[in-house]
């Protein structure tokens, strides 16, 4: 099974940016961008990479959608709170009010997802995920987050992979298909499918090769 994810970088998501954005619009970018690299300075992802590719990636996902300025520069900055490294004032006076929302709001469903079994509710969860949305963008970049995470699921312990795999299949996906975004939801759908049932996977993917 090929894992290997290919690294987007910031030079990658202006060029998608420039396709739909003024120059103001990726001024502001510019602005998150220098504040990302702040927050993530010396930080590595487990699988080795400089930490800042992955809200970079996160953003590149929602720039296919053509999201706002405001979703794409809250996502290179999605996890500043979640990981106590900037507070909602610090954000709010930086960013403005909404961007604070949004990140305040993304760490809120962050860390719902740790509770999250599969034999609890899942109707339940989510209707709280989704009231914990208190702006929608931030339902987006968690399916972006999620998307990104999902493609390097095979770092993590099996267990891990299951648990995440779990949420992934009954609480955002779900979630994803109420909000219309299927372009992901088919790609995290996929995904599922290829880290928990690989051979059935494969077995799809070379019968749709074949029939080409």
């Amino acid at each position: 099974m090929n894992n290997k994810v290919e690294i987007v970088t910031y030079e990658d998501l202006i060029k998608r940016l420039k396709t739909y954005m003024n120059k103001e619009d990726l001024k502001l970018i510019d602005k998150y961008y220098e504040e990302a690299k702040d927050i993530f300075k010396d930080m590595k992802r487990e699988t080795g990479e400089d930490y800042i590719f992955h809200p970079i990636a996160v953003a590149y996902i929602l720039a296919d959608l053509k999201m706002d300025p405001v979703t794409i520069g809250s996502a290179l900055i999605h996890e500043a709170i979640t990981l106590g490294i900037r507070t909602f004032d610090e954000i709010k006076e930086k960013f403005g009010e909404e961007t604070a929302i949004i990140l305040e709001c993304t760490s809120k469903i962050s860390n719902l997802k740790r509770t999250f079994k599969k034999e609890n509710n899942v109707e339940r969860y989510r209707r709280i995920t989704v009231g914990l949305a208190e702006n929608p963008k931030a339902l987006f970049i968690k399916f972006a987050d999620r998307l990104h995470n999902m493609k390097t699921i095979y770092i993590k312990p099996s267990e891990h992979q299951k648990e995440i795999i779990d949420e992934t299949t009954n609480i955002l996906i779900p979630i994803a298909h109420r909000l219309g975004v299927k372009k992901i939801m088919s790609e995290l759908e996929d995904l599922c499918l290829k880290f928990s049932h690989p051979d059935e996977y494969n077995d799809i993917l070379n019968k749709i090769n074949a029939s080409r």
